[in-house]
């Protein structure tokens, strides 16, 4: 709300009075002095009166700029409410995010996923969106990981870049991911499921650049809005957080992470660990897990337990 409408909403009208029909004039103190052969009580009833007017006169009024007030207050309450995808945000996140969430862009892109979801099919569900926001809450966040978009399969995003939830076949990428979990981190056995949630509860940001997908059409919701989302997600831990370790996997989070401060955090990037990338060299031996850790204790906090529950 801009400081011209605050000032605006909380001045009393110029008439109000006039606006709602009452009289705008000061009810005048009849000089009754002036009026001959008037007894006393005569006169003290002229004032009781006059009094009595006068009070009307001021309680109308007062209703009257009570709603002027309350029609102003729908009216602007009209214009900054929360979209349907704020909603979903956790209330951790909120405030830090409140420039961008009342931005006409992002208020945009909540209209075009919902006229998506209305004749298409969308992953993740809409409930899942925001997980990530969920499971690291903003004081919590130590490690972001970047991603791209999401799995575009069925029963696979589940909004956690990388991860999907039990049940489902581990796409290859996140194969290659335990693989190299299995040589760098001692004691490291790659689990049957996919699901990288424990991560996330530990103060991982699991964060695709774009949340939402159409079903099987990779990267068919970017370019739409998500990608000025994101980057003011890390825009936000760059500036308001230190020590946060950076994560970059590949070219397009390598230029994703062009807004983080390198003088406050640290940044390790490699390439991506799809099939094709990797077996081009860079993934395998990056060993950013055990390079994570070291950074985040040198900084004062707990390591992150990679082991995943089985």
């Amino acid at each position: 709300m801009s400081q011209k409408t605050m000032e605006s909403f909380f001045k009393r009208p110029k008439s109000v009075a006039a606006a709602d029909g009452l009289p705008d004039a000061k009810v005048r103190k009849v000089e009754v002095d002036a009026v001959p052969g008037l007894t006393e009580e005569q006169r003290n009833q002229i004032e009781r009166n006059r009094k009595e007017a006068l009070g009307r006169l001021n309680r109308n009024r007062t209703v009257a700029l009570v709603q002027s007030e309350k029609v102003a207050f729908v009216s602007m309450a009209g214009t900054t409410g929360s979209t349907k995808m704020e909603q979903l945000l956790d209330d951790s996140w909120k405030p830090i995010l409140k420039n961008y969430l009342n931005t006409p862009q992002f208020r945009d892109l909540d209209k075009w996923v919902s006229q998506q979801r209305k004749t298409q099919k969308v992953f993740p569900p809409e409930a899942n969106v925001f997980n990530a926001f969920g499971a690291a809450k903003f004081d919590d966040v130590k490690v972001v990981i970047i991603g791209q978009d999401p799995y575009h399969g069925d029963g696979q995003a589940h909004g956690l870049c990388f991860s999907v939830q039990h049940g489902v076949a581990r796409p290859p990428s996140l194969l290659n991911i335990f693989k190299e979990l299995q040589k760098d981190i001692p004691g490291f056995t790659i689990p049957k499921h996919g699901s990288l949630q424990s991560w996330a509860d530990q103060g991982v940001l699991l964060l695709n650049s774009v949340l939402t997908v159409e079903a099987y059409k990779a990267g068919s919701h970017a370019n739409k809005g998500w990608e000025k989302f994101t980057d003011e997600v890390i825009s936000q831990i760059s500036s308001r957080k230190k020590n946060v370790v950076f994560l970059l996997w590949g070219r397009y989070a390598e230029n994703k992470g062009k807004r983080i401060d390198r003088k406050k955090h640290h940044v390790l990037v490699s390439s991506h660990p799809s099939p094709l990338a990797a077996s081009r060299g860079g993934w395998f031996g990056c060993k950013h897990f055990s390079k994570a850790n070291e950074l985040l204790k040198k900084s004062g906090f707990p390591p992150v337990q990679w082991n995943l529950p089985q």
